[in-house]
């Protein structure tokens, strides 16, 4: 069975931002690469958010995001709930899907339906695992997002597909004599 999903990281080449952050820990890192740099939020209360803008006339129909909120000999504050957020305009999110991580180390990885391409990706965090009643900064080492492959299913249908349909269908075609099997 062929992945739905593609295989590149779609986090590239543009920029991150936040609700605010801890010094030394800014938000551009969870989009490095780099499994040693993380962003940590500011100590004030929740929601927080990380959001990544792909940049002008880019735009991705996302639908698989793997984080790294802690990794192992790390005392970081996992983050719990999350919504995952779209926007084309950078004021109005739409949501994708609610997430809950899990309260451990390593890469946790989410599916989710999508059928419009976004510009910006917003990770929305309402909740952490911490239950002390302090201020709740989570943190986040790496987020990678991709696309989804294959077109929707049921009764949606791209209209540039459908027109280019269309278009095979009624455009006439001339018809050369070696169209129909003679030759010269």
């Amino acid at each position: 069975m062929v992945d739905k999903y593609g295989l590149v990281d779609r986090l590239t080449g543009g920029t991150a931002s936040a609700c605010g952050t801890l010094a030394g820990t800014p938000a551009g890192v969870v989009a490095d690469d780099g499994v040693t740099t993380y962003w940590h939020s500011e100590d004030a209360a929740l929601p927080h958010w990380w959001k990544y803008d792909l940049g002008v006339g880019k735009a991705w129909r996302f639908g698989k995001l793997r984080l790294l909120g802690t990794i192992a000999g790390t005392s970081g504050l996992p983050y719990k709930d999350i919504i995952i957020q779209g926007s084309n305009d950078d004021s109005t999110f739409t949501n994708l899907s609610t997430i809950q991580c899990t309260n451990t180390n390593g890469w946790q990885e989410f599916t989710f339906s999508n059928l419009v391409a976004y510009r910006y990706l917003r990770l929305w965090i309402t909740s952490t695992y911490r239950g002390d009643g302090a201020p709740q900064c989570p943190m986040l080492y790496e987020a990678e997002a991709f696309e989804i492959l294959s077109p929707p299913t049921g009764f949606f249908i791209f209209l540039s597909e459908a027109w280019n349909r269309h278009k095979k269908l009624w455009t006439p075609k001339l018809l050369l004599p070696e169209d129909l099997g003679f030759s010269y």
